[in-house]
């Protein structure tokens, strides 16, 4: 949809394909960081945050009037802060999970990221289509509102995983299937076929795993 958003706007066919290049570029320059924050501080709120300031462009002049040069900031900056967010997701949960049950869980989210990518689309099309163009990057920006609403209220039901228990970021495509998860290096530890001895299993006196 993005690229039917650049064409009502009065891109043209270069303009756009830039416009659908600079959200990936910004989500390649910016995982890194993003990873190293969720690290270091509690995952929902790295969430959090980056959810807001993802939608921070969207509210910005340049994306309504169609600047283009402006507009190809504000795309890369969207795409840097959102992207990287599903990997994000995945260290949050993998953080309460032993390693053998992580496979599992991705591949549980990888079914909720591809509904979502599903209902997406036809979701933009109506709102384009009753509301106009310019609902576009305003029903993106409410789907965000809720989702960080959804992390702020984790924050108030569940403490936050010490830095010390939590696994390190590792940066997962969306379009990757849930056998991904097995780029885990905490899931190097597990012998293929092997039961694990209760006193061998660094996951053993981890009070947040489930």
């Amino acid at each position: 949809m993005g690229a039917v958003y650049g064409l009502s706007i009065g891109l043209d066919s270069s303009e756009v394909g830039y416009f659908m290049t600079a959200p990936v570029v910004g989500a390649l320059i910016l995982q890194y960081p993003v990873g190293r924050l969720s690290d270091r501080f509690d995952r929902r709120m790295v969430i959090m945050g980056w959810l807001l300031w993802a939608a921070s462009p969207l509210a910005w002049p340049p994306v309504r009037q169609g600047r283009v040069a402006l507009l190809l900031v504000c795309m890369l900056i969207y795409g840097g802060s959102l992207f990287p967010l599903y990997s994000l997701c995945i260290a949050h949960a993998n953080d309460f999970l032993t390693p053998r049950q992580m496979v599992a869980a991705a591949s549980g989210l990888v079914m909720v990221n591809g509904g979502g990518a599903v209902l997406g689309s036809p979701l933009a099309a109506l709102s384009i289509e009753f509301l106009g163009i310019g609902s576009f990057f305003v029903m993106i920006t409410g789907l965000q509102a809720l989702i960080a609403a959804f992390a702020l209220y984790r924050m108030s039901q569940r403490a936050a995983v010490p830095n010390e228990a939590q696994g390190p970021f590792v940066a997962i495509p969306e379009s990757s299937s849930a056998i991904a998860a097995t780029l885990n290096p905490e899931a190097e530890w597990i012998p293929s076929g092997e039961e694990i001895a209760a006193e061998d299993d660094p996951f053993h006196d981890n009070p947040y795993v489930n």
